[in-house]
């Protein structure tokens, strides 16, 4: 079963390479490496589970809950001229939230994860007329 929120973007599950990413994470000396990734890069050739010329409409982020973007009814996240939303330079440092959560890490305390979808601009980029009626995203 594929698992939610993890870096596996292709869904992909074999055993072997479970084993084989075990063993690149691990590995003690250079041979040890070199031939575990060897051993991916065939699997991942022969599966064909990859295919570089493919480009998804979406991209997933990561990043510290500090980390303020735009959200306007004008502008959302980034443009979709960018890939990652930190391509485009427009976001900022929340003091007060970095302080409170670097506070509460040294506690041992969690926040709850988070996950936002932004799909302002997946048909494209909305006139102003539409932008002008929309209401943004509170975070």
């Amino acid at each position: 079963n594929v698992k939610q929120q993890t870096n596996n973007i292709n869904s992909y599950a074999n055993p072997r390479m479970d084993k084989l990413c075990e063993i690149v994470r691990e590995a003690k000396t250079t041979e040890e490496l070199r031939k575990a990734a060897w051993e991916v890069q065939q699997i991942v050739h022969d599966e064909a589970i990859f295919i570089p010329a493919l480009k998804t409409a979406y991209t997933r982020s990561g990043y510290w809950r500090w980390l303020k973007f735009p959200q306007t009814k004008l502008y959302q996240m980034s443009t979709p001229q960018v890939y990652s939303p930190i391509e485009n330079y427009l976001y900022w440092i929340d003091e007060d939230v970095k302080n409170e959560t670097l506070k509460a890490k040294k506690q041992g305390k969690v926040f709850p994860e988070q996950n936002h979808l932004y799909d302002l601009y997946k048909n494209g980029i909305p006139p102003l007329e539409k932008l002008l009626q929309r209401t943004p995203n509170k975070l």
